[in-house]
């Protein structure tokens, strides 16, 4: 399954409060896009529904330390998702 570039966009506009980007490149830390600890767990509630897919238990504590977009999308990709950014 895969999140197109466009795709990603929009569900961080439709789903951190706060947050309006056009545009996003990997090295875009998570907190200068505006997306705290709560916009961060509604984020990957998002991303999991469009995916359809529920994060294992063992993969969250790996995915709350990060700090760009290019971690999160690296953590998707080991788990066989891609989120084109």
């Amino acid at each position: 399954m895969k999140i197109d570039r466009q795709e990603f966009i929009d569900l961080i506009k439709q789903n951190v409060t706060g947050v309006s980007i056009d545009a996003v490149k990997p090295d875009d830390k998570l907190s200068d896009l505006g997306i705290d600890s709560l916009g961060f767990a509604t984020l990957l509630f998002a991303i999991e529904d469009k995916l359809n897919v529920q994060i294992d238990d063992q993969y969250l504590s790996k995915l709350s330390g990060l700090s760009t977009i290019a971690e999160l999308v690296s953590t998707f990709k080991g788990l066989g998702y891609e989120i084109e950014v």
